[in-house]
């Protein structure tokens, strides 16, 4: 996967992780999301998603640009 598009996101809840998982399906593009230390999970993935609630940084990456679909859990850098 080329990792054109990096945002950093917050994922703070379980309602926050099924609605970013809902967001990021309705493209077919892959997107992983990770750590600091690139523990990668998918981010089409509720369980994927559920797992990140234990990263202290999470970074969204993605081929194409999704910010338009993430908007709500995107943090500034």
């Amino acid at each position: 996967m080329n990792k054109n598009h990096r945002y950093r996101v917050r994922i703070d809840t379980q309602k926050d992780a099924l609605d970013f998982v809902n967001a990021v399906n309705s493209v077919e593009t892959e997107i992983t999301l990770e750590d600091d230390n690139r523990l990668c999970v998918s981010a089409h993935s509720m369980i994927g998603a559920l797992y990140t609630l234990e990263f202290s940084r999470i970074y969204c990456y993605s081929e194409e640009p999704i910010s338009h679909l993430i908007t709500n859990w995107l943090i500034e850098e």
